[in-house]
């Protein structure tokens, strides 16, 4: 569910609290502190890391999201801004988009015609923190999603859907009778699960931070499954599916936790 909950920390920061577009407000007091250990344990297994004021917590009356398929899952550092592409199929049931970072300018999430969410949509729940987003979205509309986050310092973006009866889902990928620990640029055999009916499949592998920093070939092996070569990765990695789905809107999926080659 969460990974690391940071309580009554130092440095608040001045910072807009909703998601009405205007210019971005310099932190003049700096980024906020965080514990870099915790955020690095978010990272590496796929959770939020909150990024809380001093007090703010206590006055929050945070709704924790219920974490469904993993879209989005990225970890770094913010200069001025960077937009997230957030696709979801269609039938999904929920779509829940959290966002954290130390100094937080402005935070917003469009809908596919280019409208902004707002807390007085009628499908959607949105919390705004001084350094955060929590966005819940009831049934929302297939296509591809945009988050907008500007800010400085280091970020936490999720993205999660439940999906439908018959939506899009990874069961499995592994590099096929390994028995030992992953080695960098080595080439491997790899099978991956996954079911639902979908279009265009590409597999690719995305570092901490969600860019692409490989691909691979895969081809139907029957019953949902899927055999390829891949080349590990330099760095640490997670694997991504992607494609369109039977009506033709973009799906994604995400494995949680980082791999690590030797």
């Amino acid at each position: 569910m969460i990974a690391a909950l940071l309580v009554l920390l130092a440095a608040a920061a001045v910072a807009q609290q909703d998601q009405t577009p205007r210019p971005a407000v310099k932190d003049t007091r700096g980024l906020l502190n965080i514990n870099r250990d915790f955020y690095e344990m978010a990272a590496a297994t796929g959770g939020d890391f909150y990024f809380w004021s001093a007090g703010e917590f206590a006055t929050s009356n945070l709704q924790i999201p219920i974490e469904h398929d993993e879209v989005v899952l990225s970890y770094g550092s913010l200069e001025t801004k960077r937009v997230f592409e957030i696709p979801v199929e269609s039938g999904a049931r929920s779509l829940t988009v959290f966002a954290g970072v130390q100094r937080k300018d402005l935070a917003l999430l469009v809908r596919p015609d280019g409208n902004v969410t707002h807390e007085r949509d009628r499908d959607a729940s949105v919390q705004s923190f001084q350094h955060m987003i929590i966005a819940t979205i009831q049934a929302p509309v297939a296509g591809m999603w945009r988050l907008e986050l500007h800010g400085a310092g280091m970020f936490c973006v999720t993205a999660h859907v439940q999906p439908g009866a018959d939506g899009p889902g990874m069961t499995g990928f592994d590099f096929v009778e390994l028995r030992r620990a992953l080695r960098r640029s080595e080439s491997l055999p790899c099978e991956l699960v996954f079911s639902g009916t979908v279009r265009d499949l590409q597999v690719e592998f995305v570092a901490k931070d969600g860019a692409t920093i490989g691909r691979a070939l895969f081809q139907s092996a029957g019953d949902d499954r899927y055999a390829g070569k891949c080349v590990v990765p330099k760095e640490p990695f997670r694997v991504s599916v992607s494609g369109s789905d039977a009506n033709g809107k973009p799906f994604r999926r995400i494995e949680r936790g980082l791999r690590v080659p030797q």
